[in-house]
């Protein structure tokens, strides 16, 4: 077997123990059967708030457990074709096995840093509110587009979007969006997304003094995440969205941040 491939093996396996320590996977199916027996309980809907709860608890753990099942039986199934592979001296089926292990790095991966988003509001929805603030029809049109990078962003994702506001800009753009995003770990993903983006755009060079410029034009997006109600943030952020790739920002400090953004979106988008 190739060292890159038994380094794939062992990144796989890696993932695997930290599923497991999160979940706690010795008690894993003890606690499943616990839901289960508590889910049988006639007085269960009583308390909604309380049903709704154990609800959630039991189908995140049910999703952990199937995905924890899942990752390590097609480990063991691809490095089993892999020996036989070898043992066949058949390359195409080693081939087609470390291409299937490659992806299977990647999915553990995923569901690894996943499993990190354990906080207490880490599985609810979640709120996003953008406000263009100063800069005019230029700044209306950056949080236009940072809205639609989020909502992409979040439709990639599964999660369920839905437009609570909008105040449209004057020219172009928007002054302003609210969304909910509905999904399983949609704040765990987008708790950090709380900041501002700032660019300062000077003027051209006016014909009087000697050419000296004409001071600079400010623009300024704020945006903003939470669990339960939209609020304006307190202080600025030199965070980067996660929906914004291939943003460029210098390290300078607001409202003289400079950003410039990619005329052509990555692929990733």
């Amino acid at each position: 077997m190739r060292a890159e491939t038994q380094n794939t093996i062992e990144a796989i396996r890696k993932s695997l123990s930290l599923l497991a320590k999160r979940m706690d996977w010795e008690t894993a199916k003890h606690r499943l059967e616990e839901f289960d027996a508590m889910i049988e309980d006639p007085n269960l809907w009583n308390d909604q708030e309380r049903a709704q709860k154990l609800m959630r608890d039991r189908q995140q753990l049910l999703e952990s457990i199937a995905t924890y099942e899942t990752i390590d039986r097609d480990l063991t199934d691809n490095v089993e074709l892999i020996e036989m592979g070898e043992a066949e001296d058949d390359k195409d089926i080693v081939s087609e096995a470390e291409v299937a292990l490659k992806a299977l790095r990647e999915k553990a991966g995923a569901k690894e840093l996943e499993a990190l988003l354990d906080g207490e509001a880490d599985a609810n929805d979640t709120y996003l509110e953008i406000n263009a603030g100063a800069g005019g029809t230029e700044s209306c049109d950056w949080a236009s587009m940072l809205a639609r990078m989020y909502v992409r962003w979040a439709e990639k994702k599964g999660y369920k979007v839905e437009l609570t506001s909008e105040s449209a800009g004057e020219e172009a753009g928007i002054k302003s969006a609210a969304y909910k995003i509905s999904g399983h770990n949609a704040y765990g993903w987008l708790k950090s997304e709380s900041g501002f983006i700032g660019w300062c755009a000077f003027r051209p060079m006016t014909a009087r003094r000697g050419g000296i410029p004409r001071s600079p034009r400010f623009g300024c997006i704020r945006w903003l995440m939470t669990t339960s109600k939209l609020t304006c943030p307190t202080k600025t952020s030199a965070l980067i969205p996660i929906a914004l790739r291939g943003l460029v920002v210098s390290t300078s400090t607001p409202p003289t941040r400079r950003c410039g953004l990619r005329t052509t979106p990555p692929g990733s988008w």
